[in-house]
């Protein structure tokens, strides 16, 4: 005989989904920012792939903005505004129903991604980009595309930008998921 789950117990399993992904996230962006951190001086880069250089590179920056170096100058705003964002993930994922395991992929991606580039604020006063790709010099001469040259990037960016890619699909192919009758319910 197999006992059935009460819709309390899916949604607590489905719960823990999220901070699995979340801590997933935080621990694979904290270690292999700590490897560029203590292999490779600020403001430098190293190619170890040769056959790659220049297409694909580690440079260890500074990132004291948003995203893409947006804002430089308000670290603080961006640091008090990402604990707010960061507590609203984590109470919206306890108030989702337990069918929402999209959503709470999402979430989870978001809550790993924003704690990730929060604990470096916290840490160091920055946060540490190190991914670079450059495609450019695939089209030059011919054409010169400078967002080709992307801007550094790190493990949490890529959960963030993940994150709201997967929120953008399901609100333009699965809006019902957001609209189930009881979503902001307590259960």
């Amino acid at each position: 005989m197999t006992e059935t789950k009460t819709g309390t117990e899916k949604a607590y399993q489905n719960r823990r989904l999220f901070g699995w992904i979340g801590g997933m996230i935080i621990l694979l962006d904290q270690l292999s920012k700590w490897q560029i951190e203590a292999r490779i001086p600020l403001n430098t880069s190293l190619a170890p792939f040769p056959s790659l250089y220049p297409y694909f590179q580690f440079s260890h920056v500074a990132n004291t903005g948003m995203a893409f170096g947006f804002l430089p100058q308000t670290k603080w705003i961006i640091t008090v505004l990402a604990v707010f964002v960061i507590v609203w993930l984590a109470y919206f994922n306890y108030k989702l129903p337990a069918a929402t395991i999209k959503l709470r992929i999402a979430l989870g991606l978001l809550f790993g991604g924003a704690l990730g580039n929060w604990i470096d604020r916290i840490r160091i006063g920055h946060v540490t980009d190190f991914l670079n790709f450059n495609l450019r010099p695939l089209l030059q001469p011919t054409l010169d595309i400078p967002i080709l040259d992307w801007y550094v990037f790190n493990v949490a960016d890529i959960a963030l930008s993940s994150g709201i890619a997967l929120l953008l699909y399901i609100m333009l192919r699965e809006p019902e998921t957001l609209e189930e009758p009881g979503m902001m319910n307590d259960e």
